[in-house]
This record gives C-alpha cells, structure tokens and sequence, in this order.
C-alpha cells in the first residue's frame, strides 16, 4: 500500500510539473485544433477565461487551422505564479501564459517568450472594433512592455491593489461611518473650525445619513464617512470594540498581505513623483528623513537630493515608511483590534480569513468583523463560501444581496487629507506567449489574445470578476449600473485614484526588478543583527518599535549593501 501511495505522488509531482493539458479534464477532439491556455488560477480564477473560451469556440466554430480540421479547442490548465517557472518552460505545453508576479524582462531576456506585436498592434476588426490592444494601454505600460527591439513579448493582464475591505451593512446598522463634521479633519477643512482640545468620545458617528467626507475631502465620493486619517481609523476600531465588533482581520499564513497593503499606503503617503523614484531612479526626493527625534517626530534633509541608480538607496529614507510602520505598529501592538489566533496563525490561510469576515453575524460561532485585509479581488475568490452561506442561510446572505466596499485608506497626517489616492498596481500580472509555440498556433494565439482584450471581453472580465483590467474600455453607465456593489465601489477607485505601475525602462530596473520590487526585499529590516522581511512578525514577536523598524530598513539598505548588490547595473 506504502508503495501505490508513494506512486501516486510521484506521478502527482510530475503531472504538476509538466503544465498538463486539459485533456485529463476534457475530451480531446481530434477534428479541431487545440490552443492551450496556462493560467494562474488563484484570486481571479477561471470562470472568465471559460467564458472567453466558449465564446471563442463558438465564433470560429466553421473556420480552419489546420489542413482537414475546422473549428478551435482551447485547453486550459493551472500553472505557478512568476518567476518559479522562468526555468522550467520548456516542460510547460501551453501556448498562452497568463500568471502574475512576473519578472518580465527575465523571461525576455532568457528568450522565453514568443514576440507578440502582431496580437498587440494589429486590429481588432475582425471583432468589430477599430482599436488595437496597444491603443488600449496607457503611456506607461507600452513604454515598459515594447522592449528595445521595438516588439512586444507580453501586456498587462489585470490590475489591482491591496487595501482594507470593510462590511458596508454592518457599518450602516452599528454606525461605523464619521458623521459630516464629527471628526477633526472635518473642522479643519470647515469654514468656522471649533476651538479646544479632540479626544474620542468628541467624534460623531452614523448609519445612513450624513457622512463626512472621508480621507479625499470632498462629499458625495466612495471614501464618504471613511476615516481621514490613522488617528481616525484607531478611534472607529474603538468605536468596533465597544459595540461588540472585532475590528479587523487578515491571513495568519501569509503576512506577506500586510507587506502588500504596506505598500499600498507608503505609495498613497509618497503620491506619484516621489513613489516613482523607486523605480525610474531619475529625478529629486523632497522628503527624505535625516533623523528621527526621541519623540517620534521627523527631521528632514534641508535640500532635495537627486536620485540615480547609484544612490536609489537614500529613498529608503522616505517619510511614507516610517508612517505606516508607526500604522502598524499601532496595531498590531493591540490584540484588541484582531484575534491573535487568525491573524498569526499559520493555518489561516487568506480564504478562511475571508470566510471569517463573510460569515460574521451570520454564524453563532463567528464574531462580527468590521474589516478585511486583503487585495481587490477578494470577493470573486471568496464565491465558493458565499454559495455555502445561500445553502445555509438563503439568498440573504448571497454575494449579490450585500454589500461591501474598500476603505479610503486613511491619511498619516492631517495635511494629506484632501489629496487624491495613490493607487499603487501591486501585482505584476502579464499575458505572455512560450517561445517553444508550434508555428502553426501562432496566428490562433494571437487571434485569442486579441479577443480577450475586445470590450465585449473586458466587460465580461469585469461582470464575473468584480474588478478591471488596466486598458481603456467602454463602460456606460446601464452597465455600471447593474454590477454588484462592490464592482461599483472598485470601479469609483480606479476612476478617481492616480494610479502608480511600478515599472520602468531604467537599466537597474529591468535587470534587477525581481530582487528589488516583486521580492519582499524593498521592506527588509536590520536590528540588532537580526534580519527581518516581515514587518508584522517584528513588531509582534520581537516588539520591535516602529522608529527600530524605520532605522533597520536605513541600516540594511546602505551604500555598501546598495553597491554590491547592483553597481554592475548603473
């Protein structure tokens, strides 16, 4: 028995190695030509791609690819996210890669891709649109994605950020939204601010009525009634806790949800320009710390200091940093505002940190949660609990009949309220060819690619996942108007946020990204001679403070360290 079970996992570990074919799952037709599909089935699953898959069946349904065939099979099959294939494509038989965390210019540069300009550039008028895919992009995304030789190897697949999901029917039933001018970010912004001293329990509160004007400063947005700012955010977390509401959750397996959500709000503090520095490494840092005083407050460099490849080190010393590990700090440091067993738990992985969130209030066993950590996407990976909660509790408790949104992500400091969020794509998601592609296929390939950025499909994207992709596409509003609330909220953010892609044609970028942005390296600490990338970990465990966190990512980023690792790329 030892020896059929040992069998079968050799066999298991060879099926998953080898990127298998979907005729395991799918009958094969020998009559139709197969174009195999690779794609990372995790937060966005596959539903949208087997609706683009039989629409597609179905449009060249009479047409031939092959001498005494007619018609197109697509096989779809799971493939790993990024780099952990960049080795080992040629044991993978898909034709189409679509995966995430993806070092692009390492699979370009080890000739792993198969040039797509013709997909790219060419029309889409077989479809019915005078446009093209790269027409579609934004500035940014043809500038990275066009490599020197003028052609494309791959294009954006979707995008997207992590953020603070928050249960919009909770906070109308228990109050959990600032009323218009219950907070002091609202009297600041008034034009007849009140005098005297703010503690918690000066703030007002409501369910459905009048809100405050959240961290944009303006009304009538998707941030309305959202804390402004961190010291708002800590006093509704309070407010959770006095009416019996565990404030917030996240995955205990993958803390790596906190160094993402880390990143969205260092680039929301930092804006466009200054974040930017990070990875085009052309232009002058404003706000670089020189000191931290005992109290916690800042010192700041007196001059702007220019920033090149060479020294991209000093950006660690950017203020957006210290703010968020101070954020943090805050919180973690109180178990009040999470449960110590399902944020450090190793065993909570991020679909039961969801479950917990969704079943809150509905379950006597779950307590009610305010909100998630998580990334934009989690409500069409969280499908399969909410179609257990209808069996339970009815159509009540579906996806369709509630109601959830992202948080403004609040501002570290009172003088930020008011700008615009900075939206920062976190995910590095890519639609790419294999190089090892039968010439036969190429045309059909590119043929599917196009049709899978036609507007038809964008919007069918958007209906069954709730989220966007980053291309240019129709939306009007009776659709809009017939997406679930969350879609509506999502699609307000990306509407209104100005957004941040964090990539560049720098020489040190391209040849280095992995290790510097898509690892977790970029949030890496030194204390006492211990190494730390996980922030969480090191204010939980080793209480480290959020000026000890500050200083050891500035010590581990240094010159030397800077030098060693890339002056071969400057």
């Amino acid at each position: 028995m030892k020896k059929i079970i040992a069998l079968f996992f050799v066999v298991l570990i060879a099926f998953s190695f080898t990127g298998c074919k979907r005729e395991t799952l799918e009958k094969f037709d020998p009559t139709k030509t197969q174009l195999y599909i690779g794609n990372f089935n995790t937060g966005f699953g596959d539903a949208w791609i087997y609706a683009a898959k039989k629409r597609f069946e179905a449009f060249y349904a009479d047409t031939s690819f092959e001498e005494g065939k007619k018609g197109v099979q697509i096989y779809v099959s799971n493939i790993p996210a990024g780099n952990a294939f960049i080795d080992t494509t040629e044991r993978y038989d898909q034709e189409i890669f679509i995966t995430e965390n993806v070092d692009y210019y390492a699979f370009v540069h080890k000739k792993k891709l198969y040039n797509m300009s013709p997909a790219v550039t060419g029309s889409l008028s077989d479809y019915g649109e005078d446009s093209t895919i790269e027409k579609k992009m934004n500035d940014v995304q043809k500038n990275f994605f066009k490599t020197e030789d003028g052609n494309y190897y791959g294009v954006p697949f979707y995008e997207s950020t992590y953020g603070i999901v928050y249960n919009v029917d909770l906070f109308e039933r228990k109050s959990f939204y600032f009323a218009k001018g219950g907070a002091p970010s609202e009297y600041q912004r008034s034009e007849n601010p009140l005098s005297g001293t703010w503690n918690d329990n000066m703030y007002a509160f409501t369910g459905k009525g009048e809100k405050s004007a959240g961290p944009d400063g303006k009304y009538g947005t998707y941030d309305d009634g959202n804390p402004a700012t961190y010291q708002e955010f800590f006093v509704l977390c309070g407010r959770m806790i006095e009416r019996n509401v565990q404030p917030i959750t996240w995955t205990g397996k993958f803390q790596s949800y906190i160094n993402k959500l880390m990143m969205s709000m260092i680039t929301d503090y930092e804006g466009a320009e200054q974040m930017m520095l990070n990875y085009n490494f052309n232009g002058n840092a404003t706000d670089l710390v020189s000191s931290v005083n005992e109290d916690g407050t800042l010192v700041y460099d007196t001059k702007p200091t220019a920033i090149t490849s060479a020294n991209g080190y000093e950006l660690y010393r950017q203020p957006g940093r210290y703010y968020v590990y101070k954020f943090f700090e805050q919180l973690i440091k109180n178990s009040n505002y999470y449960s110590e067993n399902q944020c450090f738990n190793n065993s909570q992985d991020h679909k039961s940190a969801q479950s917990d969130f969704i079943y809150g209030g509905y379950s006597d066993t779950k307590k009610e949660i305010g909100m998630l950590i998580d990334g934009e996407w989690w409500l069409n990976e969280a499908k399969p609990t909410f179609t257990a909660m209808i069996a339970k509790f009815g159509e009540e408790a579906s996806q369709s009949n509630r109601k959830f949104a992202m948080l403004g992500l609040p501002k570290a400091t009172m003088d930020k309220v008011g700008e615009p969020f900075t939206f920062y794509d976190s995910n590095f998601a890519v639609i790419m060819m294999n190089a090892r592609i039968d010439s036969k296929k190429v045309d059909l390939a590119y043929k599917f690619i196009k049709f899978i950025h036609t507007n038809d499909s964008l919007l069918e994207f958007t209906d069954i996942t709730s989220t966007y992709k980053p291309y240019v596409y129709n939306i009007t509003d009776e659709y809009k108007n017939s997406l679930n609330y969350f879609a509506k909220n999502i699609f307000e953010i990306h509407e209104s946020a100005v957004k941040i892609y964090p990539i560049s044609k720098n020489n040190l970028y391209i040849n280095q990204a992995f290790n510097l942005f898509v690892s977790e390296e970029i949030l890496t600490s030194i204390h006492n001679g211990i190494t730390y990338n996980m922030p969480s970990y090191a204010i939980r465990n080793s209480n480290l403070s959020s000026v000890d966190y500050f200083k050891g990512v500035i010590k581990y980023h240094n010159q030397e360290y800077w030098n060693t690792k890339y002056d071969s790329w400057f």
